[in-house]
């Protein structure tokens, strides 16, 4: 029997059906398998194999089951009885169990006076505890795993052999007094055990910083209802911004807090246990700190897995503790969690007060996997402990053994052995030699484990990347080739493994950063795939990145370029200081910088051309106000979509309150709506799918309301025009000439194939552009037309009707009296990168980010994008007649994103792949390069033996 069936009771519950069913016999673990000899009657055998098929332990995944009839085999098959043998070592498919979550009937006893493991901090049985974290080899027996410095007294060894206990062949079962202990570092002879757990209870009571060893790696925890707690951990660890997670003492404490659906409750109260992230609770009953997740509608919330977590919430001393903890991972940032007590010392020690340990060697690290929401289901984001490394089974029949390295940020590697492939736990950024330390150490680990000697190793096409030096040396040291793997296509190509889609598909691969063939910085393709090549269709249109590796932390930076690219095209309608003007005049920086910034534009000084639909989103929040610059990675990304879904809800009311108006009306007011996705626009569609929406400028004016804009606040125009602002710039996206350039030659890698399946090689080396450049373009001049609003403009709506001509002339409008623009200087934004977030987010004066503006502004790109990429899927559909869509890349955690390109998609007739349990970022993409490697073994596995492999590649 293949799958899950090794650490999670597998054994014991066939031994117990074996009597259940009166069969004789034996079951063994073989490694990748466990195997069943049975002996009896063929009702009594019929009986069994219903039971060990159909009533597995809650854990177990079957994935394959082989049954033979021995019936003439020569040898002795007679046994007196059935019964748990010897482990013994065999080759082939292996399945590694991921570390489980305590269960119900464990934490009952944790908790029960009576019982010989109260308040045991390392309580589990057959079905929970971990597994992946303590393993040193298979078969998965106590022997080689980090238990074995433990061995069992004499109550724990007659309960692992007792075949009605719940630790009956249970590989970590121990008790207080053979198990392991916990402690304090650096007091361990004075606190341990009972003391040392209500010491670090006490600590973060007072409203002090622990660290706490968990199953894979340490945690920083402190009271997430205390602000002077959580500040102080933010301050120490130079995190302003970026939410922490959060620890939930149960079920109900989660649910006071965020708004939980039953389908999300299941996934939070599960055996994985991940960070959910779910929407805020606004309600008088919530407590959590407010600067938790600073201007973020989400929390990422998880009950306890481990014994250790229930025992900071519940214990017997009388300490008063909250019934919320901050659990962020422990580590310095850039560096890989903390796992041993060595790492804790020289890494975390300056963050907390504290560090409770204990003395159970961690062998492989597991983060928490963080998980969100979407369409009713799990969309991972982060794929780690209690998922890795569940292997994904390909359909396909593939032979051989590869290893990927996977990317250069949130760094996961995979390893395929034939048709079935492991993503690896989450590793980190691999911009500290601490995190490409752990990297190589993990995957020499998993390769040995897993019994995958590679004959090939994937990677990033990028020269300098470090997963990609790390895969020079695997390769040396295994003297086998690389193959190198463009990186928005291995994004479509973890989405067709995931899938298990192998035909040819459109590829959308939106997200911040990729190396191109053409040796340029790709991020928003469009790339018609198959498991053996891509074909660049269509990209967002090029832009420079000017200020080299700060340009993609400092969204300001990219706007300043793009506007500074719009002037260049149209010179002769705008002058000279229009551009200039402008940037000023969106407080994108100050007068000095601004022409800094221009010479370093006219000479491209520290600049790279880039297509990168992240810097895009950055320079979209930059314009509008939210973001001029990340404190982490997709702040500003993540803040443009929340105005956005904002603005979607308040149209949404609008809607249902006009409904509800029209329904008491004779006249019908819906009627006199418009649709501002469509209006304005000559020849567009006459109709949106069922969900658009539709709204009037009285809606828009009573949505505001509900927000405390009062028109008159806003001036008496600029209701009225904001619908109409909206269903221009959509109809001037969707009637737009698209551009088509040649694609520039490939100097890199293996996989920019002319085209799969078509001999038009004219029409495969040249690409679309999608007009993003006019995107932006109408995005600033709506937005300097809202800040002129009342402060010398005529009227608010266009002058002359046409958006696009606007925004040359936009500048003239705005400088009429430019002492009241109240535009920001630099230096407002100087003092901390905290400070300018602040101020970006405290919708005080003209450049208040909570303005309805920016949350409309706001939808209207996430429309827009989702409008082009659906073109230009259409546009290559027209060409190869291929129908399925896949959508990859980090951009594609963006929820209102990804269903607003599906939706189109949809409309237009696609099929739509998506993900799902694979992460759309980064931390997806060693699948893919797994993927290709393994088809490319395939296909070419004979000549690779003259491949030239001394020096470790191709």
């Amino acid at each position: 029997m293949y799958g899950i069936v090794q650490g999670v009771g597998f054994r014991p519950t066939v031994d117990r059906h074996a009597h259940t069913a009166g069969v004789t016999g034996t079951v063994a673990n073989k490694g990748p398998y466990v195997e069943i000899y049975a002996r009896g009657s063929r009702d009594n055998i019929d009986r069994f194999l219903e039971l060990v098929t159909h009533h597995t332990p809650s854990r177990a995944v079957i994935l394959k089951v082989d049954v033979k009839d021995i019936t003439d085999c020569s040898a002795d098959m007679s046994f007196d009885n059935f019964r748990i043998v010897e482990s013994a070592k065999t080759s082939g498919e292996i399945y590694i169990p991921p570390d489980i979550a305590i269960c119900d009937d464990c934490k009952r006893e944790l908790f029960d006076k009576k019982n010989r493991r109260y308040l045991h901090p390392f309580i589990n049985c057959t079905v929970c505890g971990p597994r992946l974290t303590i393993i040193d080899a298979l078969p998965y027996d106590r022997e080689r795993t980090s238990m074995k410095m433990f061995p069992m007294c004499p109550s724990c060894e007659k309960e692992y052999h007792d075949l009605t206990s719940r630790r009956y062949d249970a590989q970590p079962v121990c008790c207080h007094d053979c198990g392991p202990d916990v402690y304090i570092l650096g007091q361990e002879e004075k606190l341990r055990g009972h003391a040392a757990i209500s010491y670090v209870r006490k600590v973060i009571a007072k409203g002090g910083i622990a660290a706490v060893k968990g199953i894979g790696g340490f945690h920083l925890c402190c009271d997430a209802t205390n602000e002077a707690a959580v500040a102080r951990l933010r301050r120490l660890k130079s995190r302003p911004m970026k939410p922490f997670a959060v620890m939930a003492r149960d079920e109900t404490v989660a649910a006071r807090e965020c708004e939980i659906t039953a389908a999300q409750m299941e996934i939070l109260t599960g055996h994985q246990k991940p960070i959910l992230l779910l929407p805020k609770r606004h309600s008088d009953q919530t407590q959590l700190a407010a600067t938790i997740a600073p201007d973020n509608p989400t929390v990422g919330i998880m009950l306890p897995y481990a014994p250790i977590q229930l025992l900071l919430f519940q214990y017997d001393d009388g300490i008063w503790m909250p019934d919320c903890l901050v659990m962020t991972s422990g580590n310095v940032s850039g560096a890989p969690i903390a796992r041993t007590d060595e790492d804790a010392a020289s890494q975390i020690a300056g963050f907390c007060d504290c560090i409770l340990s204990n003395n159970r060697k961690i062998r492989v690290r597991a983060d928490d996997s963080v998980m969100d929401f979407y369409d009713g289901e799990p969309y991972m984001i982060r794929r780690s402990r209690g998922y890795a490394p569940l292997p994904y089974l390909m359909s396909k029949e593939m032979q051989g053994k590869v290893l990927a390295m996977g990317g250069e940020l949130k760094n996961t590697f995979c390893i395929g052995v034939n048709s079935l492939f492991y993503p690896s736990s989450y590793i980190g950024d691999l911009a500290d030699v601490r995190t490409i330390e752990a990297l190589e150490d993990s995957a020499h680990f998993m390769t040995g484990l897993l019994e995958a000697k590679p004959e090939i190793i994937a990677c990033d096409m990028h020269p300098r990347y470090n997963a990609t030096l790390a895969a020079e040396k695997f390769a040396k040291e295994y003297n086998v080739p690389i193959e190198r793997v463009q990186h928005h296509y291995a994004h479509i190509l973890s989405c067709m493994a995931e899938n298990d889609y192998t035909d040819p598909v459109i590829g959308i691969s939106l997200d911040g950063t990729g190396y191109g063939t053409d040796d340029t910085i790709w991020g928003g393709e469009v790339l018609a795939s198959n498991l053996t090549g891509f074909r660049r269709t269509a990209s967002i249109t090029p832009f420079w990145q000017i200020g080299g590796d700060l340009s993609s932390k400092e969204g300001w930076r990219i706007a300043v370029s793009m506007l500074l690219g719009l002037e260049e095209q149209k010179p002769a309608d705008a002058g000279n200081g229009t551009a200039m003007e402008m940037i000023r005049a969106l407080g994108l920086c100050d007068e000095q910088t601004t022409k800094v910034q221009r010479v370093m534009y006219d000479k491209k000084l520290n600049a790279v051309q880039s297509t990168s639909a992240g810097r895009l989103f950055d320079a979209v929040a930059a314009i509008l106000g939210i973001r001029r610059a990340s404190t982490f990675e997709g702040e500003a990304s993540n803040a443009l979509m929340f105005r956005a879904m904002s603005c979607e809800a308040e149209l949404e009311q609008s809607m249902r309150r006009s409904a509800e108006q029209a329904a008491g009306s004779t006249n019908c007011v819906m009627a006199e709506c418009t649709d501002f996705a469509v209006a304005g626009s000559t020849g567009a569609r006459a109709t949106e799918s069922a969900d658009s929406i539709a709204v009037n400028s009285a809606d828009l004016a009573t949505a505001e309301s509900a927000n405390g804009e009062t028109e008159e606040a806003r001036g008496p125009e600029t209701a009225g025009a904001m619908d109409s602002i909206a269903a221009d710039i959509l109809g001037a996206i969707r009637n737009a000439e698209w551009k088509r350039i040649p694609n520039l030659p490939t100097t890199q890698g293996t996989t920019n194939l002319a085209a799969p399946g078509d001999e038009d090689q004219e029409n495969c080396d040249a690409r679309y552009l999608m007009p993003t450049d006019l995107l932006v373009r109408l995005i600033a001049g709506a937005r300097l037309q809202y800040l002129t609003a009342g402060q010398g403009a005529e009227k608010l709506g266009y002058p002359d009707g046409q958006p696009v001509a606007h925004f040359d002339s936009s500048v003239a409008n705005m400088v009429e009296n430019p002492s009241t623009l109240n535009i920001a200087r630099e230096t407002d934004f100087a003092a901390s990168p905290a400070a300018a977030s602040a101020t970006a987010t405290a919708g005080g004066g003209t450049f208040g980010a909570d303005d309805h503006n920016a949350r409309l502004l706001s939808y209207v790109f996430h429309k827009a994008l989702a409008e082009m990429v659906t073109k230009a899927a259409v546009l290559e559909r027209e060409r190869s007649g291929v129908n399925c869509v896949a959508l990859s890349g980090g951009c594609y955690q963006n929820r209102l994103l990804l269903r607003l390109t599906e939706e189109r998609m949809r409309e237009e007739g696609f099929t739509v792949l998506r993900h799902h349990l694979v992460p759309p970022n980064d931390g997806g993409i060693g699948l893919g390069q797994a993927l290709y490697a393994m088809n490319y073994l395939e296909q070419n596995g004979e000549s690779l033996a003259d491949a030239g492999l001394s020096n470790g590649h191709r």
